[in-house]
């Protein structure tokens, strides 16, 4: 067999990289469940944010494979276990080419995913905890609503950027 060009970059080179990426993503995302950003009415770890950041940047498939390696060294058998199962659904929602959205379909996107883990994690707590829909979904939604702003400006942020560097 020739090695060439397209062995090396389609071969152990790209798994490698791969690998790295997955295993980056999810340190990323574990290190973001323990910042913790004071807000009124409840306070919010940066998680979400940066679910939505390795969807759109990643792409859906190496987004769903970090969340499996998160999940795996942090159990979501907790109290938030339902919000970490909720981060599942953010790459299936914002999908793969997400840079290349319009504004409006970008941040459509963006809302829904951080609604799917609100709605994921509020019915977890109600079925097992007994925690009431105000604290589990409404308390919340002021600090998603900010991530969510965050996430689209970093995302058309970046856009901006890889247009000047690449002039």
């Amino acid at each position: 067999m020739k090695v060439g060009k397209g062995v090396v970059a389609g071969g152990v080179f790209s798994a490698t990289s791969e690998v790295f990426v997955v295993v980056c993503c999810s340190l990323i995302m574990l290190v973001s469940s323990y910042v913790r950003v004071p807000f009124y009415p409840v306070p919010f770890t940066m998680q979400t944010f940066v679910v939505v950041a390795v969807s759109i940047f990643a792409g859906r498939g190496r987004a769903l494979r970090s969340l499996l390696l998160f999940t795996l060294i942090r159990s979501p058998f907790r109290m938030t276990g339902g919000y970490i199962l909720g981060f599942f659904a953010v790459p299936l929602i914002i999908g793969d080419g997400a840079l290349k959205f319009s504004d409006r379909r970008l941040l459509a996107r963006i809302f829904c995913s951080h609604l799917a883990v609100l709605a994921m994690g509020t019915a977890v707590l109600v079925c097992f905890a007994g925690s009431p829909f105000i604290s589990g979904f409404l308390f919340f939604v002021p600090a998603e609503i900010f991530k969510g702003l965050l996430s689209f400006a970093l995302v058309r942020a970046a856009g901006k950027f890889r247009k000047y560097v690449e002039r």
